[in-house]
């Protein structure tokens, strides 16, 4: 969208990039996060412990050296995420997110300012951006640049992969491949590395499903490895997998039907409610059974696009629609 800003209008509008991002996130994020703070905390059970301070207090004195992290989306670098429950703890990802929407659109006006005249700039860019990313990776795990502990959440030992995703968005916005039907050039096998992508996907998946195991699946290569390099593994299926999904040429998916198209409208919700959702279900189906276990999962993923269809359809696109208002492209 930035590229093609760029393209067509001459310049990037910053203020109706951050005005379209945070009508996107910051009103269900905050209300979400007030819950969290405020309410949960007072209920006096333990039907939502998820949401608590796992190593403070249950009241406000619990959040308070915290609560300024989140409010300022700077969680995963300001908060020990190791003690805080899987109700805020999850928000270290969003916290990625919005680091990176506020840099990257200056990084990209500046890497296509007029000065700058070499063609490549960007994909050479975010290729060092990628080498940089995994050099500090490998340096936390070994622990020369902090605690390991923190490496999954941190922006910079993780940035590489939204470095893989720009460079993937760059690529089609110059090959043209979404505007208009450009034939692959793989031909008639271009669909293989999209399922070579799944295939990984699964794999690394399929590694923390306790059912397929006692200990879980474990992929043939120790744990130290796999924590160096699954991270850029993933995003690259996901790249290669993305980059089928959205070709203009690309054959009928399960990723066109309707229901599925809804699923994605309604993820943001269901990413910020679904701790909310977890932690009772889990209580209610504590039996120790497997089939509990599934009932419980079936329930939860129930419940969980429910509440977020209801936040969807009540709250989100009344405030998405004000988008139009910040819309160039």
């Amino acid at each position: 969208l930035l590229l093609r800003e760029r393209s067509q209008r001459g310049d990037i509008s910053l203020r109706d990039f951050y005005a379209r991002r945070a009508l996107r996130i910051w009103p269900l994020y905050y209300a979400v996060l007030l819950l969290h703070v405020f309410v949960l905390p007072y209920l006096g059970t333990d039907l939502f412990s998820s949401a608590g301070n796992q190593a403070g207090t249950d009241k406000w004195p619990g959040y308070q050296d915290q609560f300024w992290g989140y409010f300022l989306f700077l969680q995963n670098y300001t908060v020990d995420l190791a003690e805080v429950r899987l109700g805020l703890a999850v928000f270290w990802s969003l916290a990625v997110e919005e680091q990176f929407y506020l840099v990257w659109p200056l990084l990209l006006i500046a890497l296509t300012h007029r000065r700058v005249t070499w063609p490549w700039a960007i994909p050479a860019f975010l290729v060092a951006v990628v080498i940089g990313s995994l050099v500090l990776r490998r340096l936390t795990i070994d622990g020369d640049l902090g605690a390991a502990t923190s490496l999954e959440w941190m922006s910079h030992t993780n940035v590489f992969g939204l470095a893989i995703g720009s460079l993937l968005a760059w690529w089609h916005h110059r090959t043209g491949v979404l505007s208009q039907d450009v034939p692959a050039p793989l031909g008639r096998f271009a669909v293989v590395p999209s399922l070579v992508g799944w295939a990984i996907l699964v794999l690394v998946a399929a590694r923390y499903v306790p059912a397929l195991g006692e200990a879980g699946y474990r992929l043939p290569f120790d744990p130290l490895t796999f924590a160096r390099y699954q991270s850029l593994v993933t995003a690259v299926a996901a790249a290669l997998v993305i980059d089928r999904l959205v070709r203009r040429d690309a054959h009928w998916s399960v990723f066109a039907l309707r229901p599925v198209r809804y699923i994605g409208a309604v993820s943001f919700g269901a990413y910020l409610l679904h701790p909310l959702v977890l932690s009772p279900v889990a209580r209610i189906f504590n039996e120790g059974s497997d089939k509990a276990g599934f009932w419980a999962i079936g329930l939860y993923i129930a419940v969980t696009l429910a509440l977020a269809a209801l936040s969807y359809e009540l709250v989100e696109r009344r405030i998405l629609r004000l988008r139009r208002h910040f819309r160039r492209v």
